[in-house]
């Protein structure tokens, strides 16, 4: 069931998701796409074309990867081991993407 639920939302967890990026990383998102693909908005949940991107733009996992720095940056004072994993996650909202394209959405 949990299969069936993460394929049917994934684009809707992307949409989630998307709302909750500041203005900032929404314009680092663009930037890195701006040569590989046009974001609009029949294509902004679009999960096939951020798999692509995932895979194919080096600027794009670079903006990941960016973002993923900064979350474990500031988490980095929290001694318990899964509470500072709770805490990079929930600071990485970027890399929900990934997460979500995965497939284990709710990890």
């Amino acid at each position: 069931s949990s299969a069936i639920n993460t394929a049917m939302d994934a684009s809707t967890m992307l949409k989630q998701t998307f709302s909750l990026l500041t203005d900032e990383q929404l314009s680092l998102i663009a930037t890195a796409m701006h040569d590989e693909e046009c974001i609009n908005f029949s294509n902004q949940h679009d999960v096939a074309m951020w798999q692509d991107q995932i895979h194919n733009n080096s600027l794009f996992r670079d903006v990941l990867q960016s973002e993923q720095a900064r979350a474990v940056a500031a988490c980095a004072n929290v001694t318990n081991a899964e509470c500072r994993a709770d805490c990079e996650v929930y600071n990485d909202v970027m890399g929900w993407i990934p997460i979500i394209l995965s497939g284990n959405a709710t990890k």
